[in-house]
């Protein structure tokens, strides 16, 4: 995969990446794991967060999550069943 990782501040900064927006982004995509989804990445640690700066034509930078070795899945209390 390629991607910045979410602890190098500089480089995302060099790219343009808004610092707002990368935690609004990381955020919600955790929230959409649990509340959504069901299941979520068990160790968010920051050397298993990348963003990809957006492409041509993208609105803005992708979260990619590495290393899924311990997911977990939500009670359905916790997520939204549809």
């Amino acid at each position: 995969m390629t991607g910045i990782r979410v602890g190098d501040i500089e480089t995302l900064d060099a790219c343009g990446v808004d610092r707002k927006q990368r935690r609004r982004l990381c955020v919600e995509a955790y929230c959409k794991q649990i509340f959504v989804d069901g299941v979520y990445h068990a160790d968010p640690h920051p050397g298993n967060l990348l963003l990809r700066p957006p492409a041509p034509g993208e609105a803005g930078p992708t979260v990619v999550f590495l290393d899924f070795g311990p997911p977990r899945a939500c009670r359905k209390a916790c997520a939204r069943v549809s």
